[in-house]
């Protein structure tokens, strides 16, 4: 504040000096005087002057397990990250494995997590961003020709999670319900298992179903089932962690995802106990110093991240996360996938 009335000290005192230890009051009427009889460390009215607010870490036991808040850095480089969201670097190992990976942490009262997508078309993540302009953003769930994951979007189901598949497409045929992260109507967050009769009713189910050839689910098999409806969802599979243990439910969800590999992974979780909604995106396939992570590793991270409810997403290839559109896990292909859907924080 001082140096800032300094200013208004005419140029003529700040010549006069120069040669004197103060300015002469006499012989210029016209020069405007400081009062400084303010003592130093008070503020204007006098008192105390106010110490600077403790600025204390939204998320402490992530850094305790290693993971360092890039939030400030990221906003220096790519804009703006809204207060509810922070993002965090991982350590350099995880699960005993070189490891570059980011999560992204934003508290479920504030953030709005949008599910993007269609039934019929692909696009790139960056191509989503573009219509969103969501802040943090990753790839979602699986696709083909169009998208194999469910996409529900403000209570209405744009797409269901696939409604089978097969290994020969001749004799066996799986009608088997995948992982699914939903946001429900009544803003509780569920991860289950989700299938889509042809008749267009949804069910979820408490636990996965065991493949059996020809079985569709119904709303007594397998048990538990009820009908389902959700505010936001997106599918993708295999369900991670539910009820706090570590399911990875991927035999009899009969997914396909490099289990034992090391590999870009993307994945989405809920911590109940800070009432956080967790992104993550790893990087791996030829990313030079970096190993990638197995199934079973990811299932392992999210436990350790407190998320007691999380579903793997798509990855390989198809991994990437953006901040304001920037990517800071790129995609190992060298450049980006179209596809079937993405999740992002608004």
């Amino acid at each position: 504040m001082k140096l800032n009335r300094l200013l208004f000290i005419p140029a003529a005192c700040l010549a006069l000096s120069l040669t004197t230890t103060s300015c002469d009051s006499e012989g210029d009427d016209n020069i405007q005087w400081w009062d400084w009889s303010e003592k130093e460390g008070e503020g204007e009215e006098g008192g105390e002057t106010p110490e600077e607010p403790e600025i204390t870490e939204a998320n402490p036991d992530i850094v305790a397990l290693g993971w360092t808040n890039e939030t400030l850095t990221l906003e220096e480089q790519y804009g703006n990250i809204p207060d509810y969201i922070q993002m965090y670097k991982s350590p350099a190992t995880l699960c005993e494995k070189n490891a570059y990976a980011y999560i992204a942490v934003a508290d479920k009262a504030q953030v709005t997590l949008e599910v993007l997508g269609d039934a019929e078309n692909l696009y790139t993540p960056s191509t989503q961003y573009e219509a969103s302009l969501a802040p943090v953003l990753v790839n979602g769930g699986f696709f083909y020709l169009n998208s194999l994951s469910l996409i529900l979007r403000e209570g209405e189901l744009i797409c269901p999670n696939v409604q089978v598949d097969s290994p020969d497409w001749t004799e066996t045929y799986y009608y088997t319900p995948r992982g699914t992260f939903s946001i429900l109507k009544d803003g509780s967050i569920d991860v289950s298992w989700v299938y889509t009769l042809l008749s267009g009713v949804s069910y979820s189910y408490p636990t996965s179903m065991p493949l059996e050839n020809g079985v569709v689910p119904s709303a007594s098999y397998p048990e538990g089932g009820k009908e389902y409806t959700a505010q936001t969802a997106i599918g993708g599979g295999p369900v991670l962690t539910k009820g706090g243990q570590i399911i990875n439910s991927w035999q009899n969800e009969f997914l396909s995802v490099s289990v034992d590999s090391n590999r870009p992974r993307t994945a989405i979780g809920y911590n109940p106990t800070t009432e956080r909604i967790v992104l993550f995106a790893c990087a791996g396939d030829g990313i030079e110093g970096v190993s990638g992570l197995t199934l079973d590793n990811i299932a392992n991270v999210m436990n350790q991240l407190g998320c007691t409810e999380s579903i793997n997403l798509d990855g390989g290839g198809s991994t990437v996360m953006l901040v304001n559109g920037n990517e800071i896990i790129k995609p190992s292909d060298g450049k980006q996938r179209n596809v079937g859907s993405c999740a992002a924080f608004k």
